[in-house]
């Protein structure tokens, strides 16, 4: 059974997919469409979907959460969880952005083309729903970005990405409670850009 209606009806999102590919052929009709949601969120465009990485025997199950920025901004921003290889970036000079939040610098690493936005609209309140979720989810936390890393230049989406399926319930409750953790920190990024 898909994890997508209970999520798409506990954030109030549209829900898509799930019908046959090939209606008129109703031998066909056990090939369905892959749900996903999509459509406005709290004021914004939000979408969470499953994907793929990799083919045939070399693929995993990843998933995303994505949410557009109302207005352009030229702020590229990365947020992962300290591990191993963020710990031998530092050793060779890879020096992430402390926010001044011991708790929160512990667990992330942060990347940002603007130091002030870090250290200005990175708010308590931003940081502390971050560091929820990783805490409620500890298994593993994906990597959020802006513009760039996982999606591409330029196209003002918050971006987050995990490996795992979002049939797996834990999986789609961290991807319920990132949802308003990254509104909400589009809602920073909009409001910094207009400083």
């Amino acid at each position: 059974m898909s994890q997508y209606p209970p999520l798409a009806t506990e954030l109030g999102a549209p829900l898509h997919g799930g019908d046959p590919y090939l209606p008129s052929v109703p031998l066909l009709n056990l090939l369905k469409r892959p749900y996903y949601i999509e459509g406005g969120y709290r004021g914004r465009h939000l979408k969470i979907y499953n994907f793929t990485r990799g083919s045939g025997k070399n693929s995993s199950p990843y998933h995303a959460v994505r949410v557009t920025l109302n207005r352009s901004t030229d702020l590229t921003f990365k947020l992962g969880v300290e591990g191993f290889f963020s710990k031998i970036g530092k050793a060779v000079g890879m020096q992430d952005i402390q926010t001044g939040d011991p708790a929160f610098d512990e667990t992330f690493v942060v990347k940002c083309n603007d130091t002030g936005f870090v250290h200005g609209a990175l708010l308590p309140e931003i940081r502390q729903s971050l560091l929820s979720v990783q805490q409620r989810f500890p298994r593993r936390f994906g990597s959020i970005s802006l513009n760039g890393a996982w999606v591409g230049p330029k196209d003002n989406v918050i971006h987050y990405e995990h490996s795992g399926h979002l049939r797996h319930d834990g999986d789609r409750q961290r991807a319920a409670a990132l949802a308003p953790a990254l509104n909400d920190l589009a809602d920073a990024i909009e409001a910094y850009a207009t400083i």
